[in-house]
């Protein structure tokens, strides 16, 4: 569990305690907030992984990698 696990962690023992009178979304952003994040980092990277797959096969696919021995 990172700080952010752990910090989550004592605002629900806070919020329960009434310690805080935050609203259940404050106690849980840093969670969502990180699910968020997450799930755009992946989907970044999904992304940029396809078009350079993409980039390379579509090089490969033109021109094969045997024929390249400069008679055309």
């Amino acid at each position: 569990m990172g700080i952010f696990g752990v910090a989550t962690v004592v605002m629900i023992i806070l919020k329960l305690a009434g310690v805080i009178s935050w609203s259940w979304w404050l106690v849980f952003s840093q969670v969502i907030l990180s699910v968020v994040l997450n799930v755009l980092i992946e989907g970044l990277s999904v992304s940029i992984s396809h078009k350079v797959t993409n980039h390379v096969t579509d090089e490969h696919e033109e021109r094969p990698y045997w024929s390249n021995r400069g008679d055309k």
